[in-house]
């Protein structure tokens, strides 16, 4: 067996052996204030999200939220966070407020995020108006390859699952959501262009579905007719996915009861001589494919019909990344 002083000379470079210590020369961890000590030690962005994940009470999580951000702690995380919960409470003015005047504080990385958070708030509180501006403005920053943080993809969340986005994939899913807040505002002329230039970088049955209720909310029937005809029940070379299966089968259902409604609604122009009864969508384009000019009724009831029946682009919302 080897002894210590050789067994010291082998030891590695700058390798410090420690010392032996009796238990008679230890200090005893006693006192009234430990208990205090240990919590003070715990971060307030954890206890926050103890409160808010494991007992559950969202409203006395958002304070500790507030004192996390103010003391520096994780205010990334925190100020998402607090505003997601803010948002679960109805209190989703106050949440708009908490990002526009505490995200200076937050990293660079984390401004796509709040981003996102902030179109969501928008929508809850019917201001479209903002919504529509961020929106064009994600699609500013992303077209000049300032988003994703300089990387050609990025982690995204849809439906639950983790996914990779490309930067085609966002501007096409940005044009989806902005044609979708102009139909909402009443702007159809200018949501069927979000939509057009969103379906020339790929089909999508959704919004090919909304690009027909744009089209007709205009009267331009004929051509609402044709984008409701594009309209399958699943996406060409679609996936296996359950769900994007059936949002495909819906969005088909849609176009179909669209078609069979933009059928009875259309009366034909008084210069016109085809019977009302004898109209068919075969009879909507002559053999030269020149469109025949039809009125459609501009009523509250079509309205209604088409706004219902819209059905909103899939959002896919970043990776927000708190852990506790």
């Amino acid at each position: 067996m080897p002894s210590r002083g050789r067994w010291k000379a082998n030891a590695p470079p700058k390798f410090k052996f420690s010392r032996k210590v009796s238990s008679s020369q230890l200090n005893p961890i006693s006192g009234p204030n430990v208990a205090d000590d240990v919590l003070e030690r715990v971060s307030l962005y954890a206890r926050a999200k103890k409160i808010q994940m494991v007992e559950k009470e969202p409203a006395k999580a958002i304070p500790l939220f507030w004192a996390a951000i103010n003391a520096g702690d994780r205010v990334d995380s925190a100020l998402k966070d607090m505003t997601i919960l803010m948002q679960q409470l109805n209190r989703a003015a106050e949440a708009i407020e908490a990002i526009k005047s505490l995200r200076f504080l937050c990293s660079h990385q984390s401004q796509e995020s709040l981003d996102n958070i902030l179109l969501d708030l928008y929508m809850r509180c019917g201001r479209l108006d903002e919504h529509i501006a961020l929106l064009r403005h994600k699609l500013f920053v992303l077209l000049q390859g300032l988003a994703f943080n300089g990387k050609r993809t990025k982690i995204g969340r849809s439906h639950g699952r983790k996914i990779q986005v490309s930067v085609p994939q966002e501007e096409r899913r940005l044009l989806g959501n902005l044609g979708w807040a102009l139909m909402l505002k009443g702007d159809y002329a200018e949501a069927a262009v979000s939509y057009k230039r969103a379906l020339f970088m790929g089909h999508d049955n959704n919004m090919v579905c909304n690009l027909g209720f744009s089209l007709a909310r205009q009267g331009r029937v004929a051509e609402a007719i044709e984008a409701f005809k594009k309209v399958g029940p699943t996406m060409p070379g679609g996936g296996t996915n359950l769900r994007s299966k059936n949002v495909d089968l819906r969005a088909f259902e849609t176009a179909h009861g669209m078609l069979q409604r933009l059928k009875s609604l259309i009366l034909p122009a008084p210069s016109m001589t085809v019977e009302k009864n004898n109209i068919e969508m075969a009879s909507l384009f002559n053999e030269d494919k020149e469109e025949i000019f039809l009125q459609l009724p501009n009523n509250e009831e079509f309205e209604q019909t088409v706004m219902a029946a819209a059905i909103l682009t899939p959002v896919v919302k970043d990776e927000i990344g708190s852990e506790w």
